[in-house]
């Protein structure tokens, strides 16, 4: 199922009365679907990139659940459900990281789907971490604050468009001003390029990156 598949599958479950089953739909996706579709297993690996710890992970991605619940009747496609929902992930995981990481309550689906978006982030996130190399890589990330680790993950690793990083950055999952929107994605993107180049210069001094030319 492709992103924009699972949104329209999204806003025809709306159109319905049906938001819990959108709301499943649009973290875990299709269970019967090889591909599933759903966004969740990515978030709990861009959680698990922001945190301190799995607990950290596990716990803000639970509360991510409970606000898609909750709010998933706001979403009218007026952004891509992608950003919308990354929106919601990190709205969650700062709130959760002021109360010093306690889950709020449980959340939707917590269970097989819960478990098995769990186990196949950590399994992605093991794999990408096969070298010294890429180990020391993740560490010079992790030294970035969370703002500067957001927007690296959304647009290097997530390909999302300045404007729905901006959408992200705003923390807004209402309808968002186009020009505050577009002041908004001009700062993202330079901020996004302020910390390549100081990645690169830590990588080099480090040596593992090679300086060009």
């Amino acid at each position: 199922m492709t992103d924009e598949e699972l949104e329209q599958r999204v806003l025809g479950l709306l159109a319905e009365g049906k938001p819990r089953e959108a709301a499943e739909l649009a973290v875990y996706g299709e269970p019967k679907d090889a591909r599933r579709g759903g966004h969740g297993e990515r978030i709990s690996g861009y959680l698990r990139g922001l945190a301190r710890n799995e607990a950290d992970a596990d716990d803000a991605f639970g509360d991510f659940a409970i606000d898609v619940v909750k709010g998933i009747r706001t979403f009218q496609g007026k952004s891509s459900l992608r950003a919308w929902l990354y929106t919601v992930a990190r709205n969650a995981f700062l709130a959760s990281q002021r109360r010093g990481g306690r889950r709020r309550e449980e959340p939707l689906g917590e269970g097989d789907e819960a478990s098995k978006i769990r186990q196949e982030a950590r399994k992605s996130t093991t794999s990408w971490r096969k070298t010294d190399k890429r180990d020391a890589l993740v560490e010079l990330r992790r030294e970035l604050d969370e703002e500067d680790q957001t927007i690296l993950i959304l647009r290097a690793d997530r390909g999302f468009s300045w404007k729905d990083a901006a959408r992200v950055m705003l923390g807004e999952t209402d309808v968002v001003d186009e020009e505050a929107l577009k002041r908004e994605a001009n700062r993202v993107k330079k901020r996004y390029e302020r910390v390549i180049d100081e990645l690169r210069e830590k990588a080099i001094t480090k040596g593992l990156w090679k300086r060009e030319g």
